[in-house]
């Protein structure tokens, strides 16, 4: 029984030192390739843009700030991923 218990908060203790750990893990602001989150202002070449630089030099998490940014349509690619922080959000466009 003390062997189990230990096995299981060991295992735990290996998990919870990997959450949230972004090692290795380059941020962008999508702000810095020209992003706007203004609610108006069309982001969709700012952000495929930035996803194809972001897989040519190795990945990387894509960080959208606070604001409301609108895009139509863009891809995404290996080893890139969108991030979030709070009070954002990315709106389709019509167009």
């Amino acid at each position: 029984m003390k062997k189990a218990k230990f096995l299981f908060l060991a295992i735990m203790a290996f998990v919870a030192a990997g959450c949230g750990q972004t090692d290795g893990v380059k941020d962008y602001l999508i702000t810095d390739f020209g992003g706007v989150g203004d609610g108006k202002f069309l982001n969709s070449r700012t952000i495929q843009s930035a996803i194809d630089y972001i897989s040519e030099n190795g990945g990387g998490r894509l960080v959208f700030p606070a604001g409301d940014y609108v895009s139509g349509t863009f891809y995404l690619k290996s080893d890139v991923t969108l991030h979030l922080e709070e009070g954002a959000t990315i709106l389709g466009s019509t167009n």
